[in-house]
């Protein structure tokens, strides 16, 4: 059961991560004092697909325990983020996230639930919404989310974006009541190809000091992208957890299916 929880955790945490892609370059002063130039020139090169597919390996460090897994990623833009996991060969877990429900289904443990997205923040203990995901995931910003209170810096030359409370922007399909805040969000962009190469996300509330960074390395250019091959991730709080990502077979745009049928032999759980 603790091998299943952690490779549980491991799934979901995935899903916080990924690659990213440069349309063009365009420099910007390496000022201080540009923080609606950088964030325009962000979001200008940030990655525009339909669809995306990748293989991976992880390895994986959580407290006093390790593991190796194999995967693929598929998604459709602002739609559907599709992951399975495996190991030793053999399927474990496969997830299908939408902007308002989570799909598992575990093959260890012959279970399926079905919950709403809000549940992967009880599960990872920090706020999550399917823009966020898929953000972190394509390594873009956060669609949706205001960017008129960022503040810009250089850091190590790189250009640095931060913002406090970063709130969902309000629409039809966004309620108050439903919208998700940041309560501490920093960007570290790239100067020559304004690509993001690191993202963390602070959450000090509830008397916890819950961390995860994002770091985006060794980019390569693949159907006229810069796509980053290894990614490392580093989640600080209740638990030590941390990750090495490598990507391989990336394509963007084929067409794509999103298979997920469940055995009428699985058990129905919640995750919640």
């Amino acid at each position: 059961m603790i091998m299943n929880r952690i490779i549980l955790f491991v799934a979901i945490s995935l899903l916080l991560v990924g690659c990213s892609s440069s349309k063009k370059i365009n420099r910007a002063p390496l000022t201080e004092n540009n923080a609606s130039l950088i964030t325009k020139q962000m979001n200008d090169n940030a990655l525009s697909f339909n669809t995306f597919k990748a293989k991976f390996s992880v390895h994986v460090k959580m407290n006093d325990s390790e593991m190796d897994l194999h995967g693929q990623v598929r998604m459709k833009n602002d739609s559907i983020i599709w992951m399975n996991l495996t190991k030793a060969g053999l399927e474990v877990y496969r997830f299908m996230i939408t902007k308002d429900s989570v799909f598992v289904i575990n093959r260890i443990g012959k279970q399926y639930a079905i919950d709403p997205v809000s549940s992967l923040s009880k599960i990872i203990n920090s706020r999550i919404d399917f823009s966020i995901l898929q953000g972190l995931f394509t390594g873009n910003d956060f669609y949706g989310y205001d960017t008129e209170d960022f503040s810009s810096s250089v850091d190590q030359r790189l250009y640095r974006l931060s913002a406090i409370n970063r709130e969902k922007i309000i629409t039809e399909e966004i309620t108050a009541e439903s919208a998700v805040s940041i309560p501490s969000h920093t960007l570290w962009l790239n100067p020559e190809t304004f690509r993001i190469e690191k993202s963390e996300i602070r959450d000090a509330s509830e008397g916890l000091d819950r961390t995860l960074t994002v770091k985006y390395d060794n980019f390569k250019k693949e159907n006229e992208m810069l796509i980053p091959h290894i990614i490392d991730v580093d989640l600080s709080g209740e638990v030590g957890f941390n990750m090495h990502i490598e990507l391989t077979k990336v394509s963007v745009d084929e067409s794509l299916n999103f298979p997920f049928s469940v055995s009428s032999k699985y058990q129905r759980v919640s995750w919640r």
